[in-house]
């Protein structure tokens, strides 16, 4: 906790956005099944489409193609496992999975390039949870409904388009701000301190008068050669 406070972090902001999906994805599930309801009536499955207004054109829309919710070529009530007729009915949906886990990892991958520029490290233990979260995924999308799957490529997809425009204007750069700006000397330690550069001015030698100066000490002359030559006799 020490460590969050200083640093500014929430420990439940990384869990929280993702917890806070999950009601209205679960109201979308349930309106996606509403809209496609049916009622036995006389021994027959009738559509009864619930949660919009009997007369619009959904409404009709709906009822016309037996509760089918039709778009791109497919029933977006069914899931990749539902009883689609043929082997290439259910191609489609497979698909629409492989694009969600594929853009999922994709933005994972915006995110950890990001990081690596920034200079800031990934946990281990984050990183294998980026690489199996997905595939949990992967698992949802295959159980439910085609049209929430669809619901989740286009949200993805917007939060790529954010994330990049986000990064290129510098708005989630981790360290913008962190840099302190270097306070201004004051104007008393500008009098009191010294110039590295300027040279200090000499102080001046005491004169000395000719009279008292003393003489200089006389230099020893070299002995002659004579007197050199009768040392090395005498040695």
């Amino acid at each position: 906790m020490k460590l969050y406070r200083e640093e500014g972090a929430n420990p439940i902001g990384g869990c929280l956005p993702v917890l806070l999906q999950a009601p209205f994805l679960f109201i979308l599930y349930s309106v996606i099944k509403g809209l496609a309801n049916k009622v036995t009536l006389h021994g027959k499955l009738v559509p009864l489409p619930r949660y919009i207004p009997a007369s619009s054109k959904m409404y009709r829309s709906l009822i016309h193609s037996g509760g089918q919710i039709k778009a791109f070529g497919m029933d977006l009530n069914l899931k990749p496992f539902s009883s689609h007729g043929s082997i290439a009915a259910a191609i489609p949906f497979f698909i629409f999975v492989a694009i969600a886990v594929g853009l999922q990892y994709f933005q994972m991958a915006q995110m950890n390039n990001r990081n690596r520029k920034t200079g800031t490290p990934m946990p281990s233990q984050q990183a294998a949870m980026q690489r199996f979260l997905p595939i949990v995924f992967a698992y949802f999308y295959l159980i439910i409904p085609a049209a929430v799957v669809l619901y989740m490529i286009i949200s993805t997809l917007i939060r790529i388009i954010t994330q990049d425009l986000m990064f290129r204007a510098g708005v989630s750069n981790p360290h913008k701000g962190t840099q302190r700006a270097i306070p201004a000397p004051d104007s008393k330690d500008d009098e009191s301190s010294e110039v590295p550069n300027e040279p200090k001015p000499s102080t001046p030698k005491p004169l000395v008068s000719r009279a008292n100066a003393k003489p200089p000490a006389p230099k020893p002359q070299p002995q002659s050669r004579s007197r050199a030559k009768r040392k090395r006799k005498a040695r």
